[in-house]
């Protein structure tokens, strides 16, 4: 009987027993499911529990000890303070899919399991690869081959399957094989939202050390979540998302990369699409410059391999300006402020480059003097920024290095090295 079903029968059992005092209407709290939006209604059952205490503190010492590096650093404190006050956590789901539990029943002894709690440890485990914690049932990789209560009944593993986020948590090194695992366990980063830091990332560290015996990642980069331009969160369901196609269709694909992390500073982002209406803008900026640039090399022969010499003081404040945009561009990126080195590099690209050295460069470029000494810093600067926006805007920077006649070139810009300052 459902419960709407049985709640009405209820009602009328009590008023056939002259139980019921009064019926009455009043509005109150009811859990719903975020998928169907049904009411939730609890049901007690027993379920079985992973030991979390010692896990805990193998997450907690892998950050504290430097092992495990969260960015934004702010986020360690969340991180922290969700383990050490760290529950048991239920891993038993009764749904279709998932990794069942390697619990094996007694057919023979159907008692109720007298423990609750089990830690699926691979310490925990004896040389048989067994544990036994109840009088009817074993914990076992492998399914037992007798039953080490009856002897002579077929074992039944449980219909239970583990917690999607037990499952998640084997990822970094689950479907790598043997080989792989010494070449790319442990990984260098990962990426994602706040509210998967302790649901996903804690689990995933403290199961690759359980499993592996080393942390599965170095770094945790924790970014905002993008939100409508009311403040609300983005969803399907809700009808509140975006279609990047849309964008991409209208602006190009560079534009809307160029949007999307001109906006992500760490913090929640009310999506603003006049953002990627500006990457556009700046792309056509870009490619301008590329067409100007390379009218001018038509008459000099120009190498990317080596760095001009700065005759002018155009030429000696660009060529610095450019050292100061690689350091601070280097810097920025291992540090993961991806939004800060964009914007670092938009000032410098449409500023320092376009709007000042492009029009001395036009003045130097008409003396014989200074032309051929002009055009190799010119054509430095531009080939130098095409790499450090490569990471940012890809197609239309990829597009414009293939046309530039510039010799010692590589087959792609993505391959190209920054040149380190001098």
């Amino acid at each position: 009987m459902k419960t709407s079903d049985a709640r009405a029968k209820i009602v009328e059992d009590l008023k056939a027993t002259g139980l019921l005092q009064k019926e009455e209407l009043y509005v109150h709290n009811v859990s719903v499911c975020y998928r169907c939006a049904h009411a939730i209604e609890p049901i007690p059952s027993k379920q079985w529990f992973l030991k979390m205490e010692p896990l805990a503190k193998t997450a907690l010492d892998a950050v504290k000890s430097g092992s495990v590096k969260i960015n934004p650093e702010n986020f360690e404190k969340p991180y922290t303070a969700w383990l050490e006050n760290i529950r048991d956590w239920t891993v038993s789901r009764q749904i279709w899919w998932g990794h069942r539990l390697p619990v094996y029943f007694c057919k023979n002894k159907q008692e109720e399991v007298s423990k609750s709690e089990v830690l699926i440890s691979k310490q925990a485990q004896n040389s048989n690869n067994k544990i036994q914690n109840a009088d009817n049932f074993v914990v076992s990789i492998e399914k037992p081959k007798e039953c080490p209560f009856c002897k002579n009944c077929e074992m039944e593993q449980s219909p239970d399957v583990l917690d999607t986020w037990f499952s998640s948590a084997l990822w970094p090194f689950a479907g790598l094989s043997e080989k792989d695992r010494k070449n790319y366990y442990p990984g260098d980063l990962v990426a994602n939202a706040r509210d998967i830091l302790n649901l996903w990332d804690t689990r995933m560290i403290f199961s690759g050390i359980e499993f592996m015996g080393a942390v599965p990642f170095k770094n945790i980069l924790v970014h905002g979540t993008v939100l409508t331009k009311d403040g609300k969160r983005m969803s399907k369901s809700l009808g509140t998302g975006i279609d990047p196609l849309k964008y991409i269709n209208e602006y190009g694909a560079d534009a809307t990369r160029f949007g999307v992390i001109w906006q992500a500073s760490g913090q929640d982002i009310r999506w603003d699409e006049s953002a990627v209406a500006a990457g556009r803008k700046f792309l056509n900026k870009i490619w301008n410059a590329g067409r100007f640039v390379s009218q001018k090399i038509g008459d000099f022969p120009v190498s990317a391999a080596r760095e001009p010499e700065a005759r002018t003081e155009a030429d000696k404040k660009i060529m610095d300006s450019l050292m100061r945009a690689k350091t601070s561009s280097a810097r920025g990126i291992e540090s993961f402020e991806f939004s800060k080195v964009l914007h670092e590099l938009y000032d410098f690209f449409w500023h320092d480059f376009c709007d000042s050295y492009i029009e001395s460069a036009k003045l130097q470029t008409e003396s014989n003097s200074t032309a051929k000494f002009t055009v190799s810093v010119l054509s430095f600067v531009f080939l130098e920024s095409l790499k450090l926006l490569h990471p940012f805007v890809p197609f239309v920077t990829e597009e414009i290095y293939q046309r530039l006649s510039i010799t010692d070139k590589k087959e792609f810009l993505m391959v190209e090295n920054i040149q380190e300052n001098s």
